[in-house]
């Protein structure tokens, strides 16, 4: 039995893999494939514990107990999972610039379960996105959910933006699983179409489905003047879904198909974030995503736009 573990990354279109996913849940499970999604991880308490700094035994045989009654039900051949947040969570914005801080300690706590007692092999699918644009939207993600409520210059001025290296958390997965058993993508392949993602995902997590899903699910983002009444506001409200719901109403009031998407990323500062990272972004195209090009997250792609 083959375990595939989709783990995002944040701002890769992974909840709208998961929304196909769920559709064709039952579809997969007549070709053997079992698909968990993540809201019954997030209750089943697997990802908590993954994320916990200690554990007990205990709790690690209860965690055991619910995969093994979920297997034993289902007896699958392949058991797919699908959660961004599955080894590590990316609150660089909250927490002093850190980086999916806590993925040493998820895969420590993995194998506590005993992985390769339940399953004969573990692939790793993984999303990537170029940092300058990756920044931009969790930034946006934190504003609209009221977690951050000062202006991505702020945001910024708390990160090492030099920390935010795929690189480094692909190395982390690959010495625990094998080279072999990390696929590694880059979410800019979406440029050609959702379709054409879909197909990506299937070859890198060697599970077939269908897309009835003519796009991708969109995170309505905020046009320019319901950003910056985002900031003015929200600061004044103290409940977080307060917060929720005043970023709802503000992309309702100013949707960006009338007053435009805001675009908080200067080409000058993409240049920066991106030349920080250069060699690091070279040598993950060059070890892990080889039918790409090494300099596809180079700065010198954005050069023309900046002269123009």
């Amino acid at each position: 039995m083959e375990l595939v573990i989709h783990c995002g990354a944040h701002k890769t279109a992974t909840s709208s893999i998961q929304s196909l996913l769920l559709e064709q849940r039952e579809e997969l499970l007549k070709h053997g494939v079992l698909y968990i999604p993540e809201a019954r991880l997030n209750s089943s308490g697997i990802i908590e514990y993954l994320h916990r700094r200690t554990t007990s035994a205990s709790t690690r045989s209860a965690i055991r107990s619910k995969i093994v009654k979920v297997l034993e039900n289902a007896r699958p051949e392949k058991v797919l999972v699908s959660h961004e947040s599955f080894f590590s969570f990316v609150d660089i914005f909250q927490g002093g610039g850190d980086f999916y801080r806590s993925t040493a300690q998820s895969l420590k706590n993995l194998e506590l379960l005993e992985p390769s007692d339940l399953f004969s092999s573990i692939r790793i699918v993984l999303y990537v996105r170029r940092q300058d644009e990756f920044l931009q939207s969790l930034y946006m993600q934190n504003l609209s959910s009221g977690i951050w409520t000062n202006s991505f210059e702020q945001a910024l001025e708390k990160i090492d933006c030099t920390n935010i290296s795929w690189l480094s958390y692909v190395t982390k997965l690959t010495e625990f699983f094998g080279e072999s058993n990390v696929a590694v993508r880059p979410f800019e392949v979406i440029s050609s179409g959702w379709q054409n993602l879909v197909d990506d995902f299937c070859i890198a997590s060697t599970i077939d489905i269908r897309s009835n899903l003519l796009e991708k699910k969109i995170n309505e983002s905020f046009s320019t003047p319901a950003y910056f009444a985002a900031l003015t506001l929200m600061p004044l409200l103290s409940k977080g879904k307060s917060k929720l719901r005043l970023a709802q109403a503000l992309k309702q009031a100013l949707p960006p198909s009338i007053f435009g998407k805001a675009s908080l990323l200067p080409k000058a500062l993409s240049l920066e974030i991106l030349g920080q990272l250069e060699n690091d972004n070279r040598e993950l195209f060059a070890t892990f995503i080889k039918d790409y090009p090494e300099d596809f997250y180079a700065p010198k792609t954005l050069l023309k736009h900046v002269r123009a």
